[in-house]
């Protein structure tokens, strides 16, 4: 049995070159656009798109000019996944229970409305590499079990958080 708690899909995440470029397939599959926002340090931008009633997808895109971990993954593997996004109420517990089982975590943060943690995508000591895609495990936005249900969650970013 496992020791990492329960948790669900919130998103997948695609590295592009250009929001504007990567978001017209979007658009034509139906997804509607509902958050943009640059990076702290001013170095990427996101971009969160919904499609259907709870599934996300997140651009993200280097600010031109700039160096950061982004430009060196499009650089080595060009447009695509980069990460899977699973969420989580306790984000401790989940790197915890991780850990225990063997697999890496080779970066951790905390900001104002959520926590995350990036499992390695070779992850040496597991079974299962990631194949070269990041596993993100983030902490809900509002803990507790109500954050892990998707539709809420699809609504919340709608409203804008």
């Amino acid at each position: 049995m496992s020791d990492v708690p329960q948790m669900r899909m919130d998103h997948v995440g695609i590295a592009v070159e250009s929001i504007e470029d990567g978001e017209r397939l979007l658009f034509a599959l139906g997804c509607e656009k509902i958050h943009v926002e640059e990076s702290d340090d001013g170095r990427f931008t996101w971009a969160t798109y919904v499609l259907g009633d709870a599934s996300r997808l997140e651009l993200v895109a280097p600010k031109p000019g700039t160096e950061s971990f982004l430009t060196a993954f499009l650089e080595e593997k060009g447009p695509g996944l980069h990460h899977i996004t699973l969420e989580v109420a306790d984000i401790d517990a989940a790197v915890r229970g991780l850990e225990a089982q063997g697999y890496q975590i080779v970066d951790r943060a905390a900001f104002d409305h959520w926590a995350e943690a990036f499992i390695s995508p070779s992850n040496p000591g597991s079974a299962h590499p990631a194949n070269g895609v990041f596993r993100r495990v983030r902490r809900a936005q509002t803990g507790g079990r109500e954050a892990l249900r998707g539709r809420e969650t699809a609504r919340r970013w709608r409203r804008g958080r």
